[in-house]
């Protein structure tokens, strides 16, 4: 048997730390998106010196924050923007679950019970 490179390869399942990879990316990449709608609500030019300040800006923000500023974004949409309501519903869906088990999978120490993964992290403050 070859010797794993990493501690955590020698604890948790290839399947488990892959899953975990794909989790994290899927969440990064929607942060993205969000901002750069953010960006597009508020009528910043895509590629220009503001969009990419603006865009850097929110990028740094905590996830709450940024899923209410999306919230009140497009809430200056007209009731007739298709994308009021998809990003309605996105903002919804990123709901405090859904952002804590964000925090939980990347934050969070994995280990094994049985055939179990749990998961301790301490919420943000």
């Amino acid at each position: 048997m070859k010797a794993k490179e990493r501690h955590v390869e020698g604890i948790l399942p290839s399947q488990h730390l892959h899953a975990l990879g794909v989790y994290v990316q899927t969440c990064a990449q929607i942060e993205y998106y969000v901002c750069s709608s953010i960006c597009i609500i508020e009528g910043i030019k895509p590629s220009s010196d503001a969009w990419y300040q603006r865009h850097d800006t929110l990028r740094s923000m905590r996830i709450g924050k940024l899923v209410n500023l999306l919230q009140k974004s497009s809430s200056l949409l007209s009731d007739d923007d298709d994308r009021k309501r998809y990003f309605g519903a996105l903002s919804e869906w990123l709901s405090p679950e859904n952002v804590d088990a964000r925090h939980l999978a990347i934050h969070g120490r994995h280990y094994p019970v049985g055939k179990d993964i749990w998961i301790n992290a301490q919420p943000k403050s």
